[in-house]
């Protein structure tokens, strides 16, 4: 038995040499086969993988669509940057004379980037193809620098040690401008113009970026240097951030870049209407991103995002998603209905769900339906395109039009109805000439492959050069006669005209002839006929096609949880309604700021009864005012104690609770920051922080509900309290915040007795003033007159007998 023992624990002299035991040997871990998740109960496993492969190759393609409209949308505002790096100045007989050049006579040539206020999420991407354009050509050296290498903490060492790195491929131990001359000197670089890129110039530390101007336009006559800023608006941040002197020593040109919303329409219309994929989206997922884009993110970062989230809901909840891909593949019908014909049985019945039809071969029909919207894809995708060129030129939005499109049906051009598409049609007989001749250049360039829209536009061509822009003026009137802007019968009293308005035949004998005019409108209706023919023949709404969801996403709740805003609402309405959620007594039920409430709640709260700015010391202010009254209610409680908690001179905070109540508002601030409800101080405005307005309905009540009741309060607190004041000491003024000590004396079950800081302002407050802020008897519910008519007896201020502020009586 022990002999079993000893051979099963193993020798002993062998366990005194180990460190440590090993209780039992490891197991190699087995790698488990991942469980195929099957969308149909009969449905082969390798389905699985052809949704899969659907998805890796339609994004792939999204990708290289997406980068490659970016680049064409940027192109020529990159190729005018380049143009202007590689002018007459850095021509090879220019560059010669840098050794003879005087230093000091020399400015730094500069670029202002101008982004229209792009995202920082798309900013990098911008830079990132600038470049790229720039090294392709390989006709300068591009060092960039980003942000966080000019902070303050830093200094101009970290952005000149980057530079160096990025232009001579070493790190230096110091930084030397010599160091780069000596480089540059070489053979191989000597004919290349330095390139420096600033990313985002208005977020570098003014100080270093200052320092780094400095140093470059130094050198900008023995080196041939360029700076390039990206700016958010315009010239003026510019000279807000950097010193006159420092200024005075750029050279600026200013390029402009696309809008975000341009950018972001351009990427739409590649990738949802332009692309040969059948995959789309529905008409409320649609409406829901623009709702989106337009309230919360703006940027083409987010729209891919989306993009890539709804494709995977779709390819992975889809059972037939796949078949996206498949039809692209396919080179005629006959292909893909066979390979329709080889679906699972699974599939097949699946699909006869979707579209319910007497016949039985449902396969057939899948492919010739799907295989009709591919064929009719690219005629949609022109229609639209006209449609979208007529509209922009009525000031009509993308997404309007794209949204009209979705729902547009085969009757809206015969009924008339409220859709965009019908309206812009309605509208095109206000056009003008020239206006419809520049229009009429868009549609030929869009309608080259549709031999029966160029048929159209050559005879609407025709017609519309038979009409001359001169002689198409509006009928000459005479300005006594009705017009139909004179509606009324005293106007054409006044005029002298009887006739009705708009006839005029007061004082010729015969109406001026317009054969001009009627060119034009025949004109117009030709061009009405042909948008309408668009509309009815190629714009069909994709869900009402059979078959539609196969490739159509329509589940807006999936996509919603993706948008950055819905986390937001959470955190807004938690913070809001924390009472509801502990369910707490300390607390007030309706909301209103209080010291018991956390102190992120809190400080939120507070701070939605600013503007959009919040200044930073208002704000803490009132924190802190909310957790001294706290302080103030438990020191008189405790008068029987020996010790006083305050000191005896003016009722002042003692400092560790001073402290104590700062840390915490920072705290909550920077708790506020990280859940992104709020953006910190920048350097223009360092005492005011930005509420980030979510636009939600709850945000807008609870603002308008305590709004209502801090104008309720204080002006209560003004009739019941300062209008004690009239025949006091004199004062100077008449500041409501400073009311706000007296609040917890006036209001509430367990009222405070006056602090002294409550006094110090009853004794100061201008009496006619206060007085002039009385209201009427509306707002007497919520306080305690009998309390707030003993403050000034309470303070020492003297009050004639019968005084009276308004209708409320002061006892004396």
């Amino acid at each position: 038995m022990a002999e079993d023992s000893e051979e099963e624990c193993g020798a002993p002299d062998d366990n005194r040499l180990q460190s440590c035991f090993v209780l039992h040997s490891s197991r190699s871990k087995a790698r488990k086969d991942r469980v195929v998740s099957r969308l149909l109960p009969d449905e082969p496993e390798c389905c699985e993988q052809w949704r899969k492969d659907a998805f890796d190759k339609f994004w792939r393609h999204v990708e290289s669509v997406v980068e490659s409209t970016l680049e064409d949308g940027n192109a020529d505002c990159f190729s005018s940057i380049e143009q202007w790096i590689c002018n007459s100045q850095f021509c090879k007989e220019q560059i010669k004379l840098y050794s003879f050049c005087n230093a000091s006579s020399s400015r730094l040539s500069s670029a202002l980037l101008f982004s229209g206020s792009v995202d920082s999420s798309d900013t990098h991407a911008i830079f990132d193809g600038l470049c790229s354009h720039l090294q392709k050509q390989n006709r300068c050296r591009v060092a960039r620098l980003q942000p966080h290498l000019l902070l303050g903490k830093h200094g101009v060492n970290s952005p000149l040690r980057s530079l160096f790195k990025q232009f001579t491929g070493i790190t230096p131990e110091t930084t030397d401008m010599e160091i780069l001359a000596a480089w540059h000197q070489e053979s191989c670089n000597e004919q290349y113009p330095l390139v420096v890129i600033v990313e985002d110039a208005e977020h570098s530390h003014s100080s270093v970026l200052a320092e780094l101007v400095v140093i470059l336009s130094e050198w900008a006559a023995q080196l041939p240097l360029v700076l390039i800023m990206g700016m958010a608006m315009t010239e003026d941040s510019l000279q807000m951030m950097l010193p006159a002197s420092v200024t005075g020593r750029l050279h600026v040109h200013s390029f402009y870049l696309k809008s975000p919303l341009h950018r972001l329409e351009a990427v739409v219309q590649a990738v949802l209407i332009d692309l040969p994929f059948v995959f789309t989206w529905g008409t409320a997922v649609v409406k829901d991103f623009y709702e989106f884009f337009y309230s919360h993110d703006n940027t083409v970062t987010s729209f891919l995002r989306l993009l890539k989230v709804s494709c995977m809901e779709h390819f992975s909840k889809q059972p037939l998603s796949f078949l996206c891909v498949n039809l692209v593949d396919s080179t005629s019908q006959v292909e893909f209905e066979k390979f329709c014909k080889k679906l699972p049985s699974a599939h097949l019945k699946y699909a006869s769900i979707l579209s319910p039809s007497q016949g039985d071969d449902i396969s057939q029909k899948i492919a010739a339906a799907l295989w009709s919207y591919k064929a009719n894809r690219r005629c949609w995708s022109m229609a639209f395109q006209c449609f979208l060129a007529a509209g922009l030129h009525m000031n009509f939005k993308f997404a309007d039009v794209y949204y009209g499109a979705l729902t547009s049906s085969k009757f809206s051009a015969v009924v008339k109805d409220e859709n965009v598409l019908s309206l812009i049609t309605e509208r095109m007989k206000y056009l003008a000439v020239s206006t419809m001749s520049e229009l009429l250049k868009e549609w030929t360039l869009l309608t080259s492959h549709n031999g029966q829209c160029s048929k159209d536009l050559e005879a609407l061509r025709k017609q519309l050069s038979s009409t001359d822009p001169a002689d198409v003026a509006p009928p000459l009137q005479s300005s006594f006669c009705g017009t139909p802007s004179m509606t009324t019968r005293r106007m054409r009293a006044l005029m002298g005209c009887s006739s009705p308005p708009g006839v005029s035949h007061c004082n010729d004998p015969k109406p001026t002839e317009q054969p001009k005019g009627d060119q034009k409108a025949k004109s117009m209706r030709m061009a009405m006929e042909f948008l309408e023919r668009l509309q009815r023949d190629y714009i069909v709404a994709p869900e009402s096609i059979p078959f539609h969801d196969v490739f159509c996403f329509k589940d807006v709740n999936a996509l919603k949880q993706a948008m950055t805003g819905e986390t937001r609402k959470r955190v807004h309405s938690d913070l809001l309604s924390s009472q509801a959620t502990l369910k707490c007594e300390c607390c007030p039920s309706n909301g209103s700021p209080a010291f018991s409430l956390h102190d992120t709640a809190l400080a939120y709260a507070l701070s939605l009864e600013h503007n959009e700015l919040v200044n930073v010391h208002d704000w803490y202010q009132s924190f802190e005012f909310l957790h001294s009254e706290n302080k103030s209610a438990e020191t008189s409680r405790k008068r029987g104690a020996k010790r006083k908690v305050f000191s005896s001179s003016e009722g002042e905070i003692p400092k560790p609770a001073v402290a104590s109540i700062q840390a915490r508002f920072c705290k909550a601030v920077a708790e506020l920051h990280v859940t992104g409800l709020l953006r910190l101080p920048k350097k223009r405005r360092p005492d005011s922080v930005q509420r980030i307005s979510i636009g939600f309905s709850s945000e807008s009540s609870f603002v308008r509900r305590a709004s209502r009741k801090m104008k309720r309060i204080s002006m209560l607190l003004v009739v019941a309290v300062m209008a004690i004041a009239m025949y006091g000491a004199s004062a100077d003024y008449c500041d409501l915040t400073t009311l706000l000590p007296c609040l917890s004396s006036v209001i509430g079950d367990k009222p405070t007795p006056p602090s002294e800081e409550c006094c110090a302002v009853v004794r100061v407050v201008d009496p006619d003033c206060v007085c002039g802020h009385v209201g009427d008897d509306e707002g007497i519910t919520g306080i305690n007159v009998k309390l707030a008519a003993q403050i000034p007896k309470k303070c020492g201020r003297h009050v004639p007998k019968g005084f009276k502020c308004g209708d409320v009586p002061v006892p004396s």
